[in-house]
């Protein structure tokens, strides 16, 4: 089916304009977003995505080239998705304290947890002389 066909059933509001896209141009749109994504699920949203604004904007537009339109839609869809993955507040950064902001941490925000090392009397004696009877214990700094 040409372009040309597909946007007419866009304009006649059929169905099947969405399954003729997704024949002719899917597999495209789809590597356009996984690319910019490099996540399945994330793209097949952008390429859905991308064909339900393709049928809430064609009626009153009729794009020339109709693939550039819809690589278009795609890719400012899958740039908008990767932004909005790659905010501040969404991609934690583990940052080990140092021993200068140990000292200005208020003692309440510091919990201080001992783990019991009794298991140890299970490994052989060869690899437990390592381990010294004042260190049988490690303690562990996590910031609340």
């Amino acid at each position: 089916m040409t372009d040309s066909q597909i946007i007419a059933l866009f304009w006649d509001r059929n169905e099947d304009a969405i399954r003729e896209t997704e024949r002719a141009y899917g597999r495209r749109l789809h590597v356009l977003s996984d690319r910019i994504l490099r996540n399945e699920q994330d793209a097949q949203e952008s390429v859905s995505d991308t064909y339900l604004k393709t049928w809430e904007t064609i009626p009153p537009q009729r794009p020339t080239y109709f693939f550039a339109y819809l690589a278009k839609l795609c890719r400012n869809f899958s740039l908008a998705r990767l932004q909005w993955q790659s905010a501040a507040k969404r991609s934690a950064q583990v940052v080990e304290l140092t021993r200068e902001k140990q000292k200005q941490t208020h003692k309440g925000l510091l919990l201080l947890c001992a783990f019991d090392f009794s298991w140890l009397q299970k490994v052989p004696d060869a690899l437990r002389s390592r381990q010294s009877r004042s260190k049988s214990s490690v303690w562990m700094r996590r910031k609340l």
